[in-house]
Formats: structure tokens, sequence, C-alpha cells
């Protein structure tokens, strides 16, 4: 059932355009800033235990909920859970606007369309490489951590992932977030982002040039100066970078790769393909689950 719901979210993310609007976190951050007004200035607030008191409630929420539904209104309100933390906005959509206003001329749109992109202000415009970088930073939040902590733990794994990456926004979410819980939760966000992103990197050599991928892996391991299992998610984008520009060597021939937005519209066709690798294996565990 898991995959049948999966699948279900995306299609209903990607095809109703007005879907995104639906996913606000307003109610999030005015619970946060509550509790930041009650607790503020107490010790234990400032470090890991404030982020338990923000995260643990609705999370165990949406845990009742999950355990007291069966059938198929369990099934729906997976379905629903998941829809709403996919995203929160449609990347596809964000990364074709930007591209429609770049070939309009049109430099405050795209910085507009860049900014609902990044999911935050920007005051240029970004070159190609960081670009496509950040196009691979963004499918780590906006679908594969999402996707990856739904099919371990269900509809309460997926809002843990989103409520946890929200709050690791730091004064983007809470003007007057105290230092150590903003340090507490970006640890705690980087552990749970660090295994979707080893999972992502790996669909993309599956699913593009294996050796490039594993090189640029083990490059910025080396750059960063910490071991490979260190949980910093921080190689998706420039793995994905590197696979983008493999993918362009290996199509030189075949087709036009010398357009200004090529690697762009090649990022997110990649990620497509990552993304139907992680499917095809939820597949087979599907399947090996009903025949065991």
């Amino acid at each position: 059932m898991t995959l049948i719901a999966v699948i279900i979210a995306i299609a209903l993310s990607h095809s109703i355009t007005g879907i995104a609007g639906l996913r606000t976190t307003r109610w999030f951050t005015r619970y946060a800033e509550a509790l930041n007004r009650l607790f503020k200035g107490r010790r234990l607030w400032n470090g890991a235990l404030g982020v338990a008191v923000i995260i643990v409630p609705p999370v165990l929420a949406v845990a009742l909920v999950q355990a007291y539904l069966t059938g198929l209104a369990g099934f729906a309100f997976g379905v629903a859970i998941l829809v709403y933390t996919w995203g929160s906005r449609d990347l596809d959509r964000d990364v074709e606007s930007y591209l429609e206003a770049l070939d309009r001329g049109d430099k405050n749109s795209a910085l507009g369309h860049l900014k609902h992109l990044l999911g935050h202000e920007v005051a240029r415009e970004h070159t190609e490489d960081e670009l496509v970088a950040a196009i691979f930073n963004e499918s780590l939040q906006r679908w594969f951590g999402v996707l990856l902590w739904f099919c371990l733990f269900g509809a309460a794994g997926a809002v843990t992932f989103r409520l946890i990456q929200k709050l690791s926004q730091g004064v983007q979410l809470l003007s007057d977030m105290p230092e150590r819980l903003h340090e507490d939760t970006v640890l705690l966000h980087g552990a749970l982002a660090w295994p979707v992103a080893v999972l992502e990197v790996l669909a993309l050599a599956v699913s593009t040039n294996f050796d490039a991928v594993m090189r640029a892996w083990r490059a910025w391991v080396a750059d960063a100066g910490h071991g490979l299992l260190n949980p910093d998610p921080g190689f998706v984008g420039p793995v994905g970078l590197s696979a983008v520009n493999a993918m362009r060597s290996d199509l030189q021939d075949e087709e036009d790769t010398t357009g200004p937005t090529w690697r762009v519209r090649c990022a997110m066709r990649l990620l497509w393909r990552a993304l139907m690798v992680w499917l095809t294996v939820l597949a087979v565990f599907t399947l090996v689950g009903w025949l065991g």
C-alpha cells in the first residue's frame, strides 16, 4: 500500500496546479513562536530539549491518528499527509517559471522565481553551476527526504522530516530563535537528511554515469575534510552537478548540449530518473513482501 500511496501523492502533487497553496505552515510558525515566548530564557529550552518540545506534539498527534485509522481511511490519511509534506512548492514548476523568465529577458521576474526555487531572498542571478547544484539540494528537501521517511515510518515520518526542515531555517521561521536551539535543529536535520542524500546519490549513480558520480562524491568528502559517513548531506549539490556534466559529455554527439539552459533541464531529467529508481526499489520490496 505504501507504493500505491506514494504514486498517488506524487501524481496529485504534480498534476494539480494550486495544491502548493494548501501546504501552508503558518500554523507551525505561530505554534513555534508561542512556545518560544513561553520558554525562552530557560536553560533547557536552548538546545535539543527545546527541539523536542516543538516537534514531538504535532508528530505524536499524526502518529496517533495514523495508528487509529485503518483500511481505506488510514490509506487516505497517509496520502493526504504525503501530499501536504511534499514540496512545499512544485520543483518542476519553479524551475520552468525561472527559465521562462530568463527566455523573456525579464530579470526581475527571474529573480522572483529564483527566490521561490531556492526558498530565500536572492540579490543576484546565480551562475548555471550554482543553479544546478541548488536544484539537487532542493530535490532532497522537497522530494526525497519526505519520501524516505514516509516509506520508513508512514505519515509521522514525513511530518517529522518536514517540520525539522522548517525549524532548521532558524530566523526565517523564528525571528528571535535561540542560537543553540537553531544549532541543534540543524544537526538533527542533517542527521535525517544524510541517509536521504546517500540514497539519492546512489540512485543518480545507477541511472547516469556511475564512475563520475562516485568520483565526485569521494572528491567532495576529501575536500570537506571528514569521513564518508559524516552526517553532512552537502554533497548532493556538487555530486548532482557532476552527474549533469558527465551526461553532457556523454550526449554531446547525440543532441545539442550547448544551450544556456540545457544543464538545468538535464538536472530535472536526472532527478526524475533517480525518483524512478527509488520507486522501482520500493516496488521490489513491495513485491517481496507480498510473495513472502
